[in-house]
């Protein structure tokens, strides 16, 4: 099983990492989708740590405290689905 936080922080990590490039030369669409690199890591941030919150206060996993839609977006962004 693969640890929820971690997706997430690995997530972030990409959509901040320098160099990804392409904004002026893609299609709108994907341009949007780079324009929206630092509010979706934002987002993702906000969830684990609520999520991280949530566990401990409800004694839940972080698992059922997290998204599930806000986990697939970290999946994607990692390159798959978890297996």
């Amino acid at each position: 099983m693969t640890d929820p936080a971690a997706e997430l922080r690995e997530a972030v990590r990409t959509l901040r990492r320098p160099g990804v490039s392409g904004a002026y030369t893609a299609t709108s669409s994907a341009a949007a989708i780079l324009r929206a690199r630092e509010p979706l890591a934002r987002w993702l941030e906000f969830l684990r740590s609520d999520g991280e919150r949530r566990s401990r206060t409800l004694g839940d996993s972080l698992e059922q405290c997290i998204s599930p839609d806000a986990l697939a977006v970290a999946r994607a962004i990692n390159g798959g689905e978890r297996s």
